[in-house]
């Protein structure tokens, strides 16, 4: 979330391009084992899903996480448009934290 707040605050203010490309470079650093690791659960009760025909939350939730991760990886990549990895970290740790006080 810092990165992302030095983002918004150089979108506002003027950010030098080097460092506006460091930024979203360290952002997709750090977001790379958050989906990696982090949101596999809802990976495979997605895929679980897929192959049972039973469509549940976590399908459209990871879509979700797929097309931001994308999307933020291409426009990181072109040096165009938004990146979103601070909203994907946040999504995936609130649900995660909403999945261990439901099994609480």
């Amino acid at each position: 979330m810092m990165l992302s707040i030095s983002l918004y605050a150089g979108a506002w203010s003027g950010m030098e391009d080097g460092f506006l490309r460091l930024f979203r470079w360290m952002g997709l650093l750090l977001s790379l084992p958050i989906i990696g690791y982090s949101a596999i659960p809802f990976f495979t009760a997605a895929w679980s899903s897929l192959k049972n025909r039973r469509y549940g939350m976590d399908l459209p939730v990871s879509l979700a996480l797929i097309i931001a991760f994308i999307a933020s990886f291409k426009a990181t990549l072109l040096h165009s448009g938004e990146v979103y990895f601070d909203s994907l970290a946040m999504f995936v740790f609130l649900l995660l934290l909403s999945r261990y006080f439901e099994m609480m």
